[in-house]
C-alpha cells in the first residue's frame, strides 16, 4: 500500500473518532454552517479512500441532498443506469458525477446504505468556508484518493460561472492550482479517481484563459511554461499524448472548414441581397439568367464548404464521444447489479415524548409513503409503530408493516426510472428525480425518496416483511389500552390527509379510532 494512502487513512479514522458526536443522520438537525466529511464506512479498499470533503451553509441540508442521490441510484436497474450513462453524447449525470463515484464504490465493495455516513469536522461561517474546505481537501488528498474533484476544476467553475474570462489575479491563482494538481496527479495517478478526474475535467489547453483583458507578467509566463512542460511529461509518461493530439488535430480540421464555410456563406448572403435589391435596375444591362447563375454558384460552393465542415465536425464529435464514454466507464460499476443492491438504511425511531415514562400513555408513529411536502399524492401508511406504558409501568413496543396497495406493489417489484430522461421538452433536467411507470405507462404509488430519507423504508425493506392489515394493528393496540389512555400520534402529514388515508384502508370506525383521529399531532 502507498505510504501516503496509509497515512491519510489513519488521519481520516482519527477525524471520524474525534468528531463522532457530531454525526449527521436523518434524525439530526444540524442546520449549521461548516465543513463536513462524507464517508463510506468501509476502508478495506487499497486504492480508494471513500471520503468526500464539502462545505455548506446548512450541513443537514447537504446530507439530505447527498443521501437522496444515492437512494435514487439504488432504485435503478443496471440496464437503465447504463442507458443514462452511455446512450447520449454526455452522461445524464454530468455535473453530478460525485454521486456516481460513491455509488460505484459502494456496489463494488459490498456496502449497504448503512455504510453511508457524515460528520461535521468544523463549524465555521462566511468567507472562511472556501479556505477551510480547500485546507482539508489538500490535507487528505480527497481529490485524488477520494470522491472530490480537482481544486483547479472547482475554481474554474466558480470563477467562470458568471463570466467568460478571468482577470490577472484569478488566473494567477488558477495556474498555481493547476500546477499543484499536476504534481499530485503524478503521485496518485493509479489511485482513487485521479485518472478519471485528469482525463475528464483537467484543463490541458489554457490558451482560452489568456484571452482575458490583462498583461502577463514574467512570473506568470514562467508558470505557464512550467505548466505546459509538466503536462507534457504526464501525458507522455502515461501514454495519453496520442489521443489528445488526435482530438486537437480533428478539432483544427473542422475549425478550418467552419471558417471557410462561414466566409463563403457570408459572400452568398451578400450576393443574394444584391440580387433582390438591384435586379430591377440591372435587368436592362445584364441578363437575369447571368445574375442567378452567379448567385447559384455561390450557393453551390457554400453548400460544399458546409458539407466538408459538417463531416469534419461529426468526425471530431464521434471521436470525443468515444473518449468520453471510455472515461465514464472508469466511474461506472464493473459488474451487474440489481435494484436495491445497497439494501436499506434502517431508521426506526419510535421514542415517546414521555421521558418520565408516565403510565397509561401510548405513542403511535405512522410512517407514510410520502413526505409532508408531497401531499398532492395519495399517501399510504407503510409502517405503524407503537410504544405503550400500561398502568403498572410495563412497556410494550412493536412495529408492523402495513398491507395495502402501495406496499403490495413494492413487494411485487416496481420499475423505477429517471423522470426527466428522454424528455423532449427543453427544460432543465433534474437527475435523481425518480418516478415509476407501470407497463401501461401509468404512474404507480410508491415510497418517495423524501419519505425513504425520513424513515429508511424502501422496497427492499418490504420484501422481507410480513404485511399486516391496518385494522389488525389498531385492534391489537385497542386490546392494550383503556378509556383513560393518553395518546400521542406522530406522522409527517397533516391530520386531514391522515384521516383520508385511514378511511381509504376501510377501517371499521370504533371509539378508539374516533379518539385516535381526534388526537392533536
Amino acid at each position: 500500500m502507498n505510504t501516503n494512502i496509509k497515512r491519510i487513512k489513519g488521519e481520516v479514522k482519527h477525524l471520524i473518532k474525534s468528531h463522532s458526536v457530531k454525526e449527521v443522520t436523518s434524525n439530526t438537525n444540524h442546520a449549521t454552517s461548516g465543513i463536513y466529511l462524507l464517508y463510506i464506512d468501509h476502508f478495506t479498499n487499497e486504492s480508494v479512500i471513500p471520503i468526500y470533503i464539502g462545505k455548506s451553509a446548512n450541513i443537514q441540508k447537504s446530507y439530505k441532498e447527498h443521501l437522496i442521490q444515492i437512494l435514487a441510484l439504488n432504485r435503478l436497474s443496471y440496464d437503465d443506469y447504463y442507458k443514462y450513462f452511455f446512450s447520449n453524447e454526455y452522461s445524464y449525470y454530468e455535473g453530478k458525477i460525485n454521486a456516481c463515484k460513491i455509488f460505484k464504490y459502494m456496489l463494488e465493495n459490498d456496502c449497504t446504505l448503512n455504510d453511508f455516513r457524515m460528520i461535521i469536522i468544523e463549524e465555521i461561517t462566511g468567507d472562511q468556508l472556501d479556505k477551510r474546505e480547500q485546507a482539508y481537501i489538500q490535507k487528505l488528498s480527497s481529490s485524488f484518493v477520494g470522491f472530490n474533484e480537482f481544486s483547479s476544476y472547482q475554481y474554474n467553475l466558480k470563477v467562470c460561472s458568471s463570466k467568460e474570462t478571468m482577470n490577472l489575479e484569478e488566473f494567477t491563482l488558477y495556474i498555481e492550482l493547476l500546477l499543484k494538481d499536476l504534481n499530485e496527479i503524478d503521485n496518485y495517478f493509479h489511485y482513487g479517481y485521479t485518472y478519471f478526474n485528469f482525463a475528464h475535467y483537467f484543463s490541458k489547453d489554457i490558451s482560452y484563459f489568456l484571452e482575458g483583458d490583462f498583461q502577463l507578467t514574467s512570473t506568470i509566463q514562467l508558470k505557464i511554461q512550467q505548466f505546459n512542460r509538466n503536462l507534457n511529461l504526464i501525458l507522455k509518461k502515461y501514454n495519453l499524448e496520442t489521443e489528445l493530439e488526435v482530438s486537437k488535430q480533428k478539432h483544427r480540421i473542422f475549425s478550418k472548414y467552419q471558417e471557410e464555410y462561414e466566409n463563403e456563406h457570408s459572400d452568398y448572403i451578400e450576393k443574394s441581397r444584391q440580387q433582390s435589391g438591384l435586379l430591377k435596375r440591372l435587368i436592362k444591362i445584364i441578363k437575369k439568367e447571368s445574375i442567378n447563375k452567379t448567385v447559384d454558384n455561390f450557393q453551390t460552393s457554400s453548400n460544399e464548404k458546409l458539407k466538408l465542415y459538417m463531416e469534419a465536425f461529426d468526425d471530431w464529435k464521434k471521436y470525443t464521444k468515444t473518449l468520453r464514454h471510455q472515461r465514464c466507464k472508469m466511474i461506472f460499476p464493473n459488474h451487474l447489479f440489481s435494484p436495491f443492491q445497497l439494501e436499506d438504511k434502517s431508521n426506526v425511531n419510535i421514542k415517546s415524548d414521555n421521558p418520565r415514562n408516565a403510565p397509561n400513555t401510548c405513542t403511535i408513529k405512522l410512517d407514510m409513503s410520502n413526505s409532508e411536502s408531497e401531499t398532492s399524492k395519495h399517501p399510504f401508511i407503510i409502517r405503524a409503530c407503537y410504544r405503550l406504558i400500561d398502568m403498572k409501568g410495563n412497556v410494550y413496543q412493536k412495529q408492523h408493516y402495513i398491507r395495502n396497495e402501495s406496499t403490495l406493489k413494492c413487494q411485487h417489484g416496481i420499475k423505477y426510472i429517471e423522470k426527466d430522461f428522454g424528455n423532449i421538452i427543453p427544460i432543465e433536467k433534474q437527475p435523481f428525480s425518480i418516478t415509476s411507470k407501470s407497463n401501461q405507462g401509468v404512474d404507480q404509488p410508491f415510497i418517495t425518496l423524501l419519505a425513504e430519507y425520513n424513515h429508511g423504508i424502501n422496497d427492499y425493506t418490504l420484501k422481507k416483511q410480513e404485511l399486516v392489515p391496518l385494522q389488525i394493528v389498531f385492534n391489537e393496540i385497542e386490546q392494550l389500552i383503556n378509556e383513560n389512555t393518553r395518546f400521542k400520534v406522530k406522522t409527517p402529514i397533516p391530520s386531514n390527509y391522515l384521516i383520508e388515508c385511514i378511511k381509504r384502508e376501510n377501517i371499521k370506525v370504533t371509539t378508539f379510532i374516533e379518539k385516535l383521529l381526534s388526537t392533536n399531532y
